[in-house]
């Protein structure tokens, strides 16, 4: 479904996209099996976030690289910008979800271990495949061609989210779910996941 998804919102760069997926899911996969680690329920939970995460991950670049084609009108400097500007979000994203899997790595149960360690390879597959491999394919693209097909649907074009106005309610949120989190850890006598 997620293919179909790409494929279908951002034409033929939904392609390059599930390319790039593919290609996460097989490293993980071999990864694991060069470490041979058990694939259980959890590992393949962790799996499915990493397919997830590899999918933003492309979103991200995709938008930006027509955010800055709308702007400039070349292909080769959308590209540049596109990528420049969702690195650090792409990157962020990752290493927070990075942190989150070694804590569990180290403190979860077994079954916790197991979705942490898939979802700590998929961390390193999808900075590869998305910065990398999608990359490389937009620079070869680029330079045969003067446009990217990212599809014809433009959903949120012209939206106006003011999402700074709306930071206290995050705020607030944000508190009593970390002060639920800090209650249930107190609760339960400790982290017993």
């Amino acid at each position: 479904v997620v293919l179909l998804f790409m494929v279908f919102y951002y034409r033929f760069a939904g392609l390059v996209a599930c390319f790039a997926l593919l290609m996460t899911l097989l490293l993980v996969l071999a990864v694991m099996i060069a470490v041979k680690a058990d694939f259980t329920l959890p590992g393949i939970a962790g799996l499915v976030l990493t397919v997830g995460m590899a999918v933003d991950a492309n979103v991200l670049i995709f938008e930006r690289i027509r955010e800055e084609f709308k702007s400039t009108g070349s292909l080769k400097v959308a590209i540049n910008r596109g990528f420049g500007k969702a690195f650090s979000t792409i990157f962020d994203a990752n290493v927070t979800t990075l942190v989150t899997a070694l804590i569990l790595l180290q403190f979860g149960t077994s079954s916790m271990q197991g979705f942490a360690l898939t979802m700590t390879f998929g961390i390193f597959a999808t900075l590869f495949t998305g910065l990398y491999v999608t990359r490389v394919f937009a620079d070869t693209w680029s330079k045969k061609h003067d446009a990217l097909n990212l599809g014809a649907l433009h959903l949120m074009d012209g939206a106006k989210i003011n999402f700074i106005s709306m930071r206290h309610g995050a705020y607030v949120l944000s508190t009593v779910l970390l002060l639920a989190g800090v209650f249930g850890i107190a609760h339960n006598k400790g982290l017993n996941l």
